[in-house]
């Protein structure tokens, strides 16, 4: 339904705004691509359903759900939910790479995909995040295992890759968790957490450069943790 690396959905124009209701009925109308709980594919069209549940069991709006139980607890005072109209001080613009011509990123999207990642942010307030979920601050203890237990399928296989909303891995003996993504914004992103070793590493870069941000994310961690090179997604 919604392919990440096009940034584009079938029958789904991406310039023009829409309503829970219409959203919904876009999402529910498509075919199951297989039973749930039968295999896993990542799609970015969750996330915003996701937020629409979000709203309707706390009774805020998903920005300022996020803003109180997870910006203030972690003192993220340089985070915000992305605004196509808002000026902000010091912020980067995002490029593209059009066969080796740098480009202006596309930065409007509906706000109905806010859920998906619509998130300024800057890498010291991303340690504050990664500190406070590793301290428990932002979820229970239980709820922050049910993120690194990895997936198991309704036949009961499991998939030691997968937890909830992390990549799951080790490198050479250092258990991490790990989420990377880009948009056509000309943003893209990685967070890294070695949450033995009490390690978080995140890149924030504002062009997307194939697997730049992961090569550099690991490096980053390699001198904390010497010999862990790329351990991939």
């Amino acid at each position: 339904m919604y392919d990440r690396e096009s940034d584009t959905v079938t029958r789904f124009p991406l310039t023009r705004e829409y309503t829970s209701r219409e959203f919904i009925t876009l999402v529910g109308t498509k075919p199951l691509a297989f039973d749930p709980g039968a295999e896993v594919a990542y799609t970015n069209s969750a996330y915003p359903l996701l937020g629409l549940v979000i709203e309707k069991v706390s009774g805020l709006s998903y920005d300022q759900f996020i803003r109180e139980r997870i910006f203030t607890r972690a003192g993220m005072t340089e985070t915000r939910i992305r605004d196509n109209f808002s000026i902000v001080r010091d912020r980067a613009s995002g490029y593209v790479d059009s066969g080796g011509v740098l480009r202006n990123g596309q930065p409007r999207r509906p706000r109905i995909l806010t859920a998906n990642g619509f998130i300024r942010s800057t890498a010291s307030d991303m340690a504050k995040w990664m500190i406070a979920l590793l301290d428990d601050a932002i979820v229970t203890k239980a709820s922050a295992t049910s993120l690194t237990t990895p997936t198991r399928l309704a036949n009961r296989s499991v998939l030691p890759f997968l937890g909830m909303g992390w990549f799951l891995g080790s490198a050479t003996g250092h258990r991490y968790m790990a989420h990377n993504d880009s948009t056509a914004a000309g943003f893209s992103s990685v967070v890294y957490i070695f949450p033995d070793d009490a390690l978080g590493v995140t890149v924030l870069l504002n062009i997307d450069r194939g697997d730049a941000v992961n090569r550099l994310a690991t490096n980053i961690a390699a001198f904390y943790l010497p010999g862990v090179g790329m351990p991939g997604k």
